[in-house]
């Protein structure tokens, strides 16, 4: 279909168009996520601008429709709208910018809303950059910190640590150490290995100013605290295909695949709900052997294991004690 966006024939274009509009206008709200990977390709590679602007386009209504159910595809999308923000034509630029403001409000940590503006400044505009890492240098961060708000600030930190100014490095160096204290699980922090941790291992070297090779010393640190052993997606569609396929064995790999990408959103937004699963998989209904209602329990309580594995089993509270708990680096439990 978005082929068929960047068709000669204006008719095909215009249709294909509407055709997309459509889809992205009535899908499941929880197939957001899976329709993305399908919007990028309209993004990628050798494709006309009308192709780029259909999938920009529609990627800030999907953004803007299901801002909780994009959020886990945000690490993924955001990098591909960003490199679109100096593309050569102009509809492009502005339809990136577009889409670009609605990813990133997508993050889930309210504590960066108000930052948006300078994180997009900063990625439009190079000369901003400095300005922009000093009003994040100012963000606190109250929230827990998850991927995609470390994959908003990404972009603005890479090309900071990357700048000619040791003040600029140095305080991509403190929100870098503000937010790693806000995590509280490992794979929250993947998005930093690959593009940051290298460069924060150089600076502690390089950085003539005492100070600041401190100051990327410490945040390396601090990554490296909060990745202890690494981590892997919490819940992967692969697991999840395997426990809906029995359900529905006779269907087609595709639509089992659907399915299934349907359950690992829901699981990943930690949204066990039994009557908003019921609801999401209803495409589903035809296709399910058994009793639906009975499938879908049978489906909601397996994924749910695998996304909770077993909770610690404490001893009885001895004498003296009110409780006890497990304290994270970003919130508490009981």
């Amino acid at each position: 279909m978005m082929d068929a966006v960047g068709d000669k024939d204006k008719k095909v274009q215009q249709g294909a168009t509407a055709c997309i509009q459509k889809i992205v206008e009535t899908i499941p709200d929880w197939a957001a996520a899976q329709a993305l990977p399908l919007l990028a390709s309209g993004m990628q590679g050798s494709v006309k601008p009308a192709q780029k602007v259909a999938a920009l386009t529609n990627t800030t209504v999907l953004c803007k429709r299901c801002p909780k159910q994009v959020k886990e595809a945000v690490v993924e999308i955001l990098p591909i709208v960003t490199g679109l923000v100096w593309d050569v034509k102009a509809d492009v630029q502005a339809a990136a910018a577009d889409a670009l403001d609605a990813v990133c409000r997508c993050s889930g940590n309210s504590d960066l809303d108000g930052f948006i503006p300078a994180v997009i400044s900063a990625l439009k505009t190079p000369a901003s950059l400095p300005e922009g890492v000093e009003a994040l240098a100012g963000c606190v961060f109250v929230q827990e910190v998850e991927a995609p708000a470390i994959a908003v600030l990404l972009p603005v930190l890479i090309r900071g640590l990357n700048h000619e100014r040791t003040d600029v490095k140095r305080k991509c160096c403190v929100v870098i150490d503000n937010m790693c204290k806000l995590v509280e699980h490992p794979r929250e922090v993947l998005p930093l290995i690959p593009g940051v941790l290298p460069l924060l291992d150089k600076l502690k070297d390089a950085i003539s100013d005492p100070e600041a090779r401190g100051m990327a010393e410490k945040a390396g640190d601090q990554v490296r605290k909060v990745t202890g052993d690494g981590a892997e997606l919490r819940v992967k569609t692969e697991a999840v295909l395997s426990i809906v396929k029995p359900a529905c064995s006779d269907a087609s790999a595709d639509t089992m695949t659907y399915g299934a990408g349907l359950c690992a959103s829901l699981a990943r937004a930690d949204n066990f709900d039994a009557s908003e699963w019921s609801k999401t998989l209803s495409p589903l209904k035809e296709v399910i052997k058994s009793d639906y209602d009975a499938a879908v329990a049978e489906i909601l309580k397996k994924v749910q294991a695998v996304a909770n594995p077993a909770e610690a089993v404490w001893d009885e509270i001895g004498e003296g004690e009110l409780c006890r708990a497990e304290f994270g680096l970003a919130s508490a439990r009981q």
